[in-house]
């Protein structure tokens, strides 16, 4: 009888783990579209310790704090806002976070290789007097693969290429390379940081940065029809304090420099700026997600 019982609540433990994971993996993707809509993902600053930090265990970290960033990629106007983060990670298996939801086919730690997926925010034409007359982008729902190695426990490399099924519809790259730069001895204390290099095809520069026919009639801007390319170059950091054991306090700030027909695009060009700044910080809680043994 105690044994059919333990059993019975290792499963209701289970369940109820499953159900929390599924859970936040919605909130991650609604929130990370929310986000990315206003300075291409750079608010994320969980993304560059996460990949270094957290240990290859099924874990939930949830936070929220504020952000300043720019009102839409190019602008050089900015607001203030509340940042929602999340990362889970599902052992070697899975990590769900603001940028999407990557699954791992080979489950090793070192080398991680499969499909990638994340619905990605638009931009809407009454967010900045710049963005009259050119109409809203939706949210992108983005498919691909992903490949990213782990070097030393201090270096994260990730490529990535993503096509748009709704929204921009377009194809993206993104390369990134992160560094652990330091890290305390009693590990409360961490700092990391990151290069990233991102790409978009025709179809993605056009739906950001061009002006067809009928935007131009609505805006008064000149048509232009961009072809793919660079679209920036980023740089940040992030350095997170661990309060207590599940407890941490994160900040985090970056530097993108719009590049190509990105940067010479009229809304940027004439409107905004082709340098973007962000800064932000949030407290978090670590939840241990891990499925009890038989």
């Amino acid at each position: 009888m105690r044994r059919s019982l333990s059993r019975l609540n290792l499963r209701m433990g289970a369940f109820v783990r499953v159900c929390v994971c599924f859970c936040a993996f919605a909130v991650a993707w609604s929130g990370g579209a929310a986000h990315a809509q206003r300075f291409g993902g750079i608010s994320s600053g969980l993304v560059n310790l996460g990949d270094v930090l957290l240990p290859n265990t099924t874990q939930l970290t949830l936070g929220i704090g504020p952000n300043y960033l720019p009102d839409y990629i190019g602008s050089d106007d900015y607001d203030f806002g509340v940042d929602g983060n999340i990362f889970i990670r599902f052992n070697n298996y899975a990590t769900v976070s603001n940028e999407g939801a990557d699954f791992n086919i080979l489950g090793l730690s070192d080398f991680e290789l499969g499909p990638s997926i994340d619905l990605v925010g638009g931009r809407n034409d009454d967010r900045n007097p710049a963005l009259e007359g050119l109409g809203d982008i939706g949210r992108s729902l983005e498919i691909g693969v992903y490949g990213k190695a782990r070097i030393r426990d201090v270096y994260t490399a990730r490529v990535q290429y993503r096509c748009g099924l709704t929204g921009h519809d377009g194809d993206t790259i993104v390369v990134r390379l992160n560094r652990l730069l330091y890290r305390s001895a009693n590990e409360r204390l961490s700092v990391a940081g990151g290069v990233r290099w991102f790409w978009g095809d025709k179809d993605y520069i056009r739906a950001f940065f061009g002006v067809d026919e009928e935007q131009s009639a609505a805006s008064g801007l000149a048509v232009t029809e961009p072809d793919g390319s660079t679209r920036d170059l980023r740089l940040s950091f992030a350095a997170q304090w661990r309060v207590r054991d599940r407890w941490a306090f994160n900040a985090y700030t970056g530097y993108s420099a719009l590049v190509g027909n990105a940067a010479s695009a009229q809304i940027v060009n004439d409107f905004g700026t082709r340098h973007q700044f962000g800064v932000g910080a949030n407290l978090t809680y670590t939840f241990d997600l891990e499925l009890p043994h038989r």
